[in-house]
């Protein structure tokens, strides 16, 4: 460059839009919720490393997720239309009978406070989320921290 003024610069071939795809580091642990096929798949860089079948409703928008937290023994909190659908006294916010052990199985991880992927003995609207096997819940609980990619896709 001859001059302060000069700059050096390259013509804009074309655009590439961001994608929603993760692009871990290879020796990374992640999960990927596929929408359309109702599937957890467990990843370690780019290689899979299992694959989960899963019930239940991933309304969670497309992008990419931290997992927030994951519990043994999770206690569900039932809201409103818990009650009101069954034609239920409806308890005060902070009533014990909103807490129920077991509504989730026995682990569960929330990539958002409010959407579980859990291994209760069966999947209901209530409860909500995604419903895997308590065997291949148990095999990854302990291979994922908090903070682990998880992408929507």
């Amino acid at each position: 460059l001859n001059s302060p003024e000069e700059k050096l610069s390259a013509p804009l071939i074309g655009y590439f839009p961001p994608t929603l795809s993760y692009l871990p580091a290879d020796n990374e642990t992640w999960l990927e919720i596929n929408k359309k096929n109702s599937k957890i798949n467990l990843y370690k860089g780019n290689t899979l490393i299992k694959e989960m079948k899963a019930e239940g409703l991933a309304n969670l928008p497309e992008g990419d997720y931290f997992l927030q937290q994951k519990q043994k023994e999770p206690i569900w909190y039932a809201p409103d239309n818990y009650f009101t659908s069954r034609q239920l006294k409806l308890p005060s916010p902070d009533d014990k009978l909103r807490y129920r052990k077991g509504a989730l199985g026995k682990f569960a991880l929330f990539p958002t406070t409010g959407f579980p992927i859990h291994c209760a003995p069966l999947w209901s609207e209530d409860v909500g989320g995604l419903k895997v096997t308590p065997a291949d819940l148990a095999s990854i609980y302990y291979m994922i921290q908090v903070g682990t990619p998880i992408v929507v896709k």
